[in-house]
């Protein structure tokens, strides 16, 4: 390639035009073989100029010494390209015309607006896409920030409602606690009740049950009495055998009976047996209807009733007495 000249070429009216080694962007290849000299030259004519109208917008690119013109189109820079290639096709020139370097210029120029619309475009496209980011960003922050806020709610709804829940367990086991005092107390207070109410009950049992004695002595002494042969008697003033007076047949208790008959605290100088057989002749039916004769008609009934209660009992203990003599002997 001795035979193309390296230069650099300055166009004062076109500034986006860069420096180059060769005016040729897209120079065909070919050897040595193939070229021409430098009288051939293509049939085709150079591409009429007289159509190019001056541009207020660019500066001198004469396409000939006398000429200024500036293309409008770009088509008319592509004819004019394209004429230039087959040129350089078919051969190597000495020297360049105004028309190629105006040409290269152009090229250059348009490339160059190319570059910057895709740059301008690829800075948009960036930019968009850091707002979209930035957007996004913001929308996952909020997103999260929400989840956290929610999270930290519920924690401490959790947290309230175990606090309440081991609240409500440490009241009832305290209430549970003050239960079982209180009840440990009242049981404690309720056995020392009965130990001091038995010793009383036992000391007043006693001397209740000597005092009965007496008064039951001491009313059928009345009652058998012949000076009393007109008084008139009632359930309440028959001495009943036993400790508490009844006020109805169904108060009579065969317990109550035998243990007011067997007492040891009275009649210490009779056996059970004689107190039995005593009491039986007190209390026999065809020995107590010579009193009924002075019974009041209201009670006649429930007297007879409650003279049939204490006859069956004293017999029933006069049985046991017997059966048990008999076993010891």
């Amino acid at each position: 390639m001795a035979q193309y000249k390296e230069y650099q070429y300055r166009d004062t009216s076109t500034t986006n035009i860069r420096p180059t080694t060769s005016p040729y962007y897209h120079r065909p290849r070919y050897d040595s073989t193939t070229r021409r000299d430098d009288t051939v030259r293509s049939k085709t004519p150079l591409p009429s100029t007289s159509r190019l109208q001056p541009s207020r917008t660019h500066g001198n690119q004469n396409l000939n010494p006398r000429t200024k013109v500036t293309p409008r189109d770009g088509e008319r820079t592509e004819e004019l390209y394209s004429w230039m290639i087959e040129q350089e096709f078919l051969g190597p020139k000495g020297k360049y015309s105004e028309t190629e370097r105006w040409v290269h210029g152009q090229k250059g120029l348009s490339d160059s607006k190319q570059r910057d619309e895709r740059k301008k475009k690829w800075d948009n496209m960036f930019e968009e896409y850091e707002v979209q980011a930035a957007a996004w960003a913001a929308r996952e922050e909020e997103v999260r920030r929400k989840a956290i806020e929610r999270e930290m709610e519920r924690t401490r709804l959790v947290r309230e409602q175990m606090e309440r829940i081991e609240e409500r367990i440490r009241q009832k086991r305290e209430a549970e606690r003050q239960k079982i005092a209180e009840e440990r107390k009242a049981t404690n207070a309720s056995e020392r009740f009965r130990r001091e109410r038995r010793v009383t009950e036992t000391m007043s049992g006693d001397r209740a049950v000597v005092d009965t004695w007496k008064r039951y002595e001491a009313r059928w002494a009345v009652i058998t009495a012949p000076t009393s042969s007109t008084d008139l008697l009632g359930f309440r003033t028959i001495p009943w055998p036993q400790v508490q007076a009844p006020n109805c047949p169904s108060d009579i208790s065969p317990y109550a009976i035998t243990t007011f008959i067997l007492s040891p605290l009275h009649s210490g100088g009779q056996s059970r047996k004689d107190r039995i057989r005593s009491a039986l002749l007190r209390w026999h039916p065809d020995r107590f209807r010579r009193l009924l004769g002075r019974v009041a008609p209201r009670d006649r009934q429930a007297i007879e009733e409650g003279v049939g209660i204490v006859t069956r009992c004293l017999n029933d203990m006069m049985a046991r007495e017997a059966s048990v003599s008999a076993y010891h002997y």
